[in-house]
């Protein structure tokens, strides 16, 4: 691979998937929005936007095979990093439900494989082609994948998903405000795995370590439509105000040693 497709690879993942994270006191790798929605949305039964209040950013980075670059990267500049991705071990059964051939799923077999021992070999793990659940210091893996863990441990979150499709009309599969409003309506019991992990990526971080990623949070939620009532509404004025002098602060320090910036 040439110097000039790295630097590109590099360019991509710095400004499509790690924009904010670059500001954020900790950042918690994940393979897609479906994940960074139920952890936020987690994250909201404390009080919402408490993660990105916290200075946690959730990064989906497009699928396991992206986690080693994004979390070498943000390693290399001094972010903690926690990392999750899905061992996929159901996929067969998925595979053959959608009538995929046998050619398609052993390709899809080897491609499930490489990843993972990647990914463990990366991670400093036993080395092996479908690792079984753990939440360890550095990374989790679920077994199989998260909408399995759910419905299989967390039933209320279906109903939920289902209540807020039928009421808004949202495709819960391309609407991630979907997925984060579900889980934060969900009753029940969180399954204890979601909570180690989010324990886990978290870390140290408290409500008093504040970036500019919780900044622009708040900034899109008073943007949102009018259908969004609960989110635009969810900070006062004054919250708004303050979370965004603090997050800059914290942020233009961060780069440039002075505070100055903020307005």
């Amino acid at each position: 691979m040439s110097t000039d497709t790295v630097d590109r690879q590099l360019d991509g993942v710095v400004t499509n998937q790690l924009a904010v994270a670059l500001f954020a006191n900790r950042a918690f790798l994940v393979e897609g929005t479906t994940e960074s929605s139920v952890f936020y949305g987690i994250g909201d039964k404390t009080s919402f936007g408490s993660l990105e209040a916290s200075g946690l950013s959730i990064v989906p980075v497009g699928g396991k095979t992206s986690i080693p670059l994004a979390h070498a990267i943000l390693v290399s500049i001094g972010i903690p990093v926690y990392a999750l991705f899905d061992a996929d071990s159901g996929f067969e059964a998925r595979a053959k439900a959608k009538g995929k051939t046998q050619d398609k799923i052993d390709a899809e077999q080897n491609s499930h494989v490489a990843a993972n021992r990647a990914l463990l070999k990366y991670f400093g793990r036993t080395v092996e082609d479908f690792p079984t659940a753990i939440v360890a210091d550095a990374v989790a893996i679920f077994e199989d994948c998260l909408e399995e863990l759910l419905s299989a441990n967390w039933p209320e979150w279906i109903t939920a998903c289902n209540n807020v499709e039928a009421a808004a009309g949202i495709s819960l599969a391309k609407n991630q405000l979907a997925y984060r409003t579900a889980t934060l309506e969900a009753s029940g019991t969180i399954p204890e795995m979601l909570s180690q992990i989010l324990r886990k990526a978290v870390g140290g971080v408290t409500l008093r370590h504040t970036t500019l990623a919780a900044w622009l949070v708040v900034h899109r939620a008073a943007r949102a439509p009018d259908g969004n009532v609960r989110v635009r509404n969810a900070l006062t004025t004054d919250a708004r105000r303050s979370v965004h002098h603090a997050r800059c602060r914290s942020s233009m320090n961060r780069i440039s040693g002075s505070g100055s910036f903020c307005v």
